[in-house]
Order: structure tokens, then sequence, then C-alpha cells
């Protein structure tokens, strides 16, 4: 499969504790895609503070993140050369905030004229409560709540409408296989 793209951005957005990062770290390995995951971006705010995974977290720390989330995006859209890949991850909720989000990095790629591609990743919630309470996303300064799939459920996703979206169950496939999917998506796109 050729497995070089120029100027794509694949946003891979899911609730906490799916893979997002996982499926975005394989993708770096096989193709050229730098890994600009949310905990990217929201560490630097949240590594001076207190954060055990499970408390809530003060909107200041939010704005915070946002600023630096502005620094990145305006760097990647002005400064970073055309050709680059990105591989991007969001937790997006159904609420106004996310869809402002959203719509932000949509249009900082659309200002960059790079394909767009959101990937929705879906995961069975039994599955989804094992994979949030790995080690690992302690060590990132993640959620690690295992009650926490089910409140996201109950609150919803934000719908994604761009044509470009692929929706992919990642419950039972291995980081590899989404990525292949991934890549093959993107490739039909392309041609």
């Amino acid at each position: 499969m050729e497995r070089h793209f120029e100027n794509v951005a694949v946003y891979l957005i899911g609730f906490p504790g799916v893979g997002k990062y996982t499926i975005a770290k394989a993708l770096s390995q096989v193709a050229p895609f730098r890994v600009v995951d949310n905990h990217y971006i929201n560490n630097p705010i949240f590594g001076v503070i207190e954060v055990d995974g499970f408390t809530p977290l003060p909107d200041r720390v939010w704005k915070n993140a946002a600023r630096v989330r502005e620094a990145v995006f305006d760097t990647i859209v002005n400064v970073a050369p055309k050709h680059l890949n990105y591989v991007l991850t969001n937790h997006l909720g159904a609420d106004k905030g996310d869809a402002g989000l959203y719509e932000f990095i949509e249009n900082s790629f659309v200002k960059r004229g790079s394909l767009f591609v959101p990937v929705v990743l879906t995961c069975e919630l039994g599955e989804h409560k094992k994979r949030i309470t790995a080690d690992s996303r302690k060590l990132r300064l993640k959620e690690i709540n295992p009650e926490a799939p089910e409140r996201y459920n109950e609150r919803g996703a934000l719908q994604i409408t761009h044509p470009n979206k692929l929706v992919l169950d990642v419950t039972h496939d291995t980081p590899v296989q989404s990525v292949e999917h991934i890549l093959d998506h993107v490739k039909r796109l392309l041609c």
C-alpha cells in the first residue's frame, strides 16, 4: 500500500480510553504522520497541577489549554511546511463548546489546504471500561475512572457530518488493523 501522503490531517475522535493515542502512534510508525494528540496540548498545563485521572478539572485549566492549542495550530497553519501530515486526537462531546473546537480544527486544516479526514472511533462498553484503566493512561495524565465510559455514552458524542468521515469500531481490531482501515480510507479519498 502507498504510504507516502502529503498534507493530510487525520483527526481521531472518540471517548477517552477507546485507543486514539495508541492508534495515532501506530499510524505514525507506518506512514509519515506527526502526532498531535490532545494531551500534547493539555499536558503542559496538566503537568503543573495535580491531576489524578478522576477529579474534574477547573475551567481555568481548560482555558489555559486552549491558549496552548491556539499557539500549536497557529504554528501548524502558518509556519509548518505544507507537505507535513498530522494525526490528531480528541474527545468531542455533544455540546456547543466541543462543536466550536471541532470547527476550529477543521478550519485550521482548510486554511492549510490539507485533506481533512475525521475518523470517529467507537468501542463496546465492556472493552472501553478495560481500556480506560490502563496504567499507561495514568502516566500520560489521562482519565482512568472505570465509571467514565457509561457517563460518556449517556452524554453522547458530537455528530460529525464531514464528507471525508470514517466511522471505525475498534473494539476487536488491533491498532495495526485500525491503521490499515484508516490508510485505505485516505488512499480512496486521494484517488
